[in-house]
């Protein structure tokens, strides 16, 4: 047969609060606190701040789109012009060697 001892372990004494520890638990909660509270703050103060960043960012883009499209509009048609007048040369060219045959 075999026996099994267990050792007693008696249960923690029950001491007073300790009065050291229960304010450093509240200094923790208070700074937790603390630092939630300024977490909200700043998004509450972020979130506007962000909104009106986008409206003012999508504002700007459109702007520089429209300049980009009008630059795009002006090269386009500066190079059609160009290359108009270098078919009007090329044909008036062949044309009067067409003549002189």
């Amino acid at each position: 047969t075999t026996t099994t001892t267990t050792t007693y372990i008696p249960p923690p004494p029950i001491s007073k609060p300790n009065l050291v520890e229960m304010k450093r638990n509240r200094i923790k909660a208070q700074t937790l606190a603390g630092w939630i509270g300024g977490a909200v703050g700043c998004l509450v103060l972020f979130i506007p701040g962000a909104i009106i960043g986008a409206i003012a960012g999508n504002k700007i883009t459109k702007h520089v789109m429209k300049q980009e499209e009008r630059k795009a509009q002006e090269d386009y048609e500066y190079r059609m012009a160009q290359l108009n007048a270098t078919i009007r040369e090329s044909s008036n060219y062949h044309a009067t060697k067409l003549q002189q045959l």
